[in-house]
């Protein structure tokens, strides 16, 4: 059969009414949000129950119109508030909700939502409704899940269905307490829930003619020629608009996302099978510009992403979702270094002046207002309620949104701007942060379950970075020191909490041998890999450190971004943390990194920069790439807040070491050195102020062969037989070596279920990641890796002393 246009398809009523959705979103003690996007305006109703059957009963219930972003695209999220306000929702009880559109139509209602694949499609535990669990008191008994980078043609087969699956293992039935127990309570997709810049042909095909029938108006972008905007042709555009997403591998941004309406596609394409066509578009369809073989793969890897798409809509309806943006939301290396941000320079890739063009402004706003309206909604209602200051500067910029239409002089195009906090203009040379207009969204939030032990700080990695005055592309601080201080140190501090949950989109321990190629770079290498790791810039990595460890209590940081999962663990000591006051008693943190990513782009050994960076390298050699080389050593570092000229002497003299002899860092500000580089027969006169140690820990992961392999004693006589015998032997052995693929490093696709052990007086002790992911590409993910990080600072000892 041919390809059926979408407008085709809604003519022909073959489209239900809901497009994307329900996605669960912010749940709380007293209120739950839900998004949909339907292709009918309405005004949507949200009833929250508990019991099921002649023993439901509503305890939380609220409506709120659609936002009508074209004549067939209504998006809403919906938030539920109970009618008393003693009343509060409880753990260890599974409550369900329905949606009333009108008209006699609710979730079960035929046609609402397509009913695929099981008999009760949104409902687990033998429940005909979606349903939820908020996080158990008890620490140990809450559930968090977390993951990142979501590509539709990346390879190999989606892992966000291990959510399904997770659910599933909670148990049958729904109404008990062990189910509301055993279940994932909140998931946290940390960044690259799209990629708008590296897109495929065919998919893109789709996302222009989705939005032409949804918007039923087309936006007419500045200084673009429409035959560059057709599938496999936007790479001179995408550069010519300062995007960087080309370079060095133009190949990338051949259908970068440029249009809102194909921004707002996206994501309803990545949520539900709904608008998918039942034959996708043949080469010939997608024209001319398209690379054939490149297709091929491509179409694979979209075809593998449609068939799971059932499953991951329905664990979406299920489990409380939190989301937060990386770069490729908008676009690869977005507001990356002070190139990416600040003004043109000459004629070399990238010339920069994003901010000063109009095309590029218009993407970077496009994909921000996407952002806001699919993700930012449903994580922060409050930005958006209907009354209320709070909520001032979300209404505007949904008033806006339904209102805008992109014309040039558009009235409504600043107020967009404005809202979602575009620059006003590039970075001056002398700034070293990006303006903002005030009354702008926030993108970073908190998230503090009531009467949960934990909290969740996510933070906003991407618009609030300290570019450093000099090359324009020295790496950028990832927070400047006024936003650690407003996404840290100035979050309210529940003394309830005992552990604290950072959501930080690039790992802050990440791998030593990456970060230090990095580190590295230079030309069109500083762009292919991604020089942004926090500890490239000693400032903002230090403060960021120094913010977390006045939290006293242990910090859990979860990250993305790199496409493989791993565990490290810092051991934190300070007098004067950096950036903070000095201590009354030195402290002492253990700080946990958990990476989980990604969710579907692993890359083969062939690919990424030198072969040993991609992920498949990185799963099968782990920590010991090749049995020759560690890439992730134990890091040790000690540090003061300024320059130590005078602070290293001749033990025996007191004469000051020459400069020639000071180790690497020791004059920086702020000055931090591995203390083994400290020259022999030298002292310190005055001790750090803080000192930390971070180890890259091994994982324990199930078997995957035969285990023990057999030991061929006494060979067969015939030879035939002895040649067999030994052939199995060989295979044997090499199922052992696979059994360890994995183990350091999960490079398959892969997302982490969390869970803290507590001693007997509730402190937690250990923090635990199981890292689903396939064993091979035609299995069901299992919880294959499982990383345990202790958060006893004590573990291992303080250090002494230096010389």
């Amino acid at each position: 059969m041919a390809f059926v246009p979408l407008a085709q398809r809604l003519s022909a009523n073959q489209i239900p009414l809901v497009l994307a959705g329900p996605v669960l979103r912010h749940v709380a003690h007293d209120q739950v949000t839900v998004f949909v996007a339907l292709r009918e305006e309405r005004t949507v109703n949200l009833r929250v129950y508990v019991g099921q059957g002649s023993a439901r009963t509503t305890v939380l219930q609220g409506s709120r119109a659609t936002v009508p972003l074209g004549t067939s695209l209504h998006v809403v999220a919906v938030t539920a508030f109970g009618s008393q306000a003693a009343l509060r929702l409880l753990p260890e009880t599974t409550y369900y909700y329905d949606l009333d559109f009108g008209a006699g139509q609710t979730l079960a209602s035929a046609r609402v939502l397509h009913l695929t694949a099981t008999t009760s499609p949104l409902g687990y535990g033998g429940a005909d409704l979606p349903s939820f669990a908020l996080p158990p008191a008890r620490l140990d008994q809450v559930r968090l899940v977390h993951a990142s980078c979501r590509k539709p043609h990346g390879e190999s087969v989606d892992a966000l269905t291990a959510l399904d699956d997770m659910i599933v293992g909670a148990g049958t039935d729904a109404d008990l307490p062990a189910f509301a127990r055993a279940r994932p309570h909140q998931l946290f997709l940390t960044g690259d829930q799209i990629y708008a810049d590296d897109v495929s042909d065919l998919l893109l095909f789709l996302l222009i003619d989705a939005a032409s029938a949804l918007l039923g108006w087309q936006e007419p972008l500045p200084g673009s020629d429409p035959a560059g905007l057709t599938p496999g042709a936007r790479t001179p555009l995408t550069i010519d608009a300062g995007l960087t997403s080309g370079i060095p591998k133009r190949r990338y941004p051949k259908s970068h996302l440029m249009r809102f309406g194909e921004f707002a596609a996206m994501y309803l394409f990545a949520w539900s099978p709904t608008l998918w066509p039942s034959d996708l578009p043949s080469d010939a369809d997608i024209g001319s510009a398209t690379d054939p073989e490149a297709l091929r793969s491509e179409r694979k890897w979209i075809e593998s992403f449609g068939t799971t798409l059932p499953v991951v809509h329905r664990a979406l309806a299920n489990v409380p979702s939190y989301m937060v943006f990386d770069d490729h939301e908008i676009s690869d290396d977005w507001y990356m270094n002070r190139r990416w941000t600040g003004p043109e320079r000459g004629s070399r890739q990238p010339k920069g002046g994003l901010l000063d063009k109009p095309l590029g402004r218009r993407v970077v706003q496009n994909g921000l207002l996407a952002y806001a309206v699919f993700q930012a909604w449903g994580s922060t209602p409050e930005q958006f309620a209907l009354s209320g200051e709070a909520g001032a500067a979300g209404r505007a910029l949904l008033t806006a949104a339904a209102a805008w239409r992109g014309g040039v002089g558009d009235k409504h195009d600043a107020d967009i701007a404005t809202r979602v906090g575009m620059p006003p203009s590039a970075l001056a040379d002398t700034a070293t942060s990006l303006p903002k207009s005030a009354g702008g969204l926030r993108w970073h939030f908190r998230v503090a379950p009531d009467g949960a032990a934990y909290e969740v700080l996510v933070l906003d990695c991407r618009t609030a970075r300290a570019y450093p005055k000099g090359a324009s592309t020295l790496a950028a601080g990832l927070l400047t020191s006024v936003a650690i201080d407003e996404q840290v140190i100035k979050q309210p501090d529940d003394p309830t909490s005992k552990v604290t949950f950072v959501i930080a989109q690039t790992p802050v321990l990440g791998i030593p041998f990456v970060e230090e190629k990095q580190r590295g770079s230079t030309g069109e290498d500083i762009w292919g890999r991604d020089v942004e790791a926090w500890s490239l810039n000693e400032e903002a990595y230090q403060r960021l450190l120094g913010a977390l460890a006045v939290k006293r209590r242990p910090i859990v940081i979860l990250s993305g971004d790199v496409h493989y999962a791993f565990a490290a663990r810092m051991t934190y000591w300070a007098t004067r943390p950096y950036g903070q006051a000095q201590q009354a008693s030195p402290l002492a943190v253990a700080i946990a990194q958990l990476n989980s990513s990604a969710l579907k782009n692993e890359t083969p050994q062939s690919c990424s920069f030198e072969g040993l960076t991609s992920t498949m390298r990185l799963h099968v050699g782990g920590f010991h790439q090749f049995h020759l080389t560690s890439i992730a050593s134990s890091v040790d570092r000690v540090g003061w807040p300024t320059s130590q000229t005078d602070n290293l002497e001749i033990a025996d003299g007191g004469r000051p070491i020459s400069p020639s002899r000071w180790p690497p860092g020791w004059n920086n500000v702020p000055a931090v050195v591995d203390p083994a580089r400290i020259p022999g027969g030298s002292h310190v006169v005055v001790q750090p102020d803080w000192r930390y140690r971070v180890d890259y820990l091994r994982g324990n992961k199930i078997t995957g062969g035969p285990q023990p392999f057999p030991v061929l004693t006494t060979p067969p006589s015939d030879k035939k037989a002895a040649h067999a015998a030994i052939n199995r032997l060989h295979v044997a052995y090499q199922a052992s070596l696979l059994n360890d693929e994995g183990r350091d490093i999960v490079g398959r696709n892969n997302m982490g279920l969390l869970r803290i052990e507590v001693a007997d007086d509730g402190t937690p002790v250990r923090v635990i990641q199981q890292s689903w992911w396939r064993l091979r590409d035609d299995v069901t993910p299992t919880p294959a890796t499982t990383f345990v990080v202790e958060l006893d600072p004590s573990i291992p000892p303080t250090p002494g002393p230096l010389p």
